[in-house]
């Protein structure tokens, strides 16, 4: 189990390992021409988040959900091995 930036539930890593979004990001980023700068892929990314989570949010409730669940075992695993009496 991975808690952090490397859970793989983190909007950025399940929605760029999506080929549909990853090939709609490359035309969106296209279509706003210039440079592939910082500006622009932030730009483009920012737009893409916000339609494709509700309100605008990071996370849909399922996967605050998912990650609540993961540190919920962690703790349960980390007390287990390391008691306090």
């Amino acid at each position: 189990m991975m808690i952090g930036s490397g859970a793989i539930n983190l909007w950025s890593l399940k929605t760029m390992t999506n080929n549909t979004t990853v090939s709609e990001f490359y035309s969106k980023l296209e279509e706003k021409g210039g440079d592939p700068t910082y500006e622009n892929v932030r730009d483009v990314l920012l737009d893409q988040m916000i339609s494709l989570l509700p309100e605008g949010a990071f996370e849909t409730e399922e996967d605050i959900y998912a990650r609540g669940q993961q540190v919920k075992a962690f703790c349960k695993h980390f007390v287990e091995k390391n008691p306090l009496a």
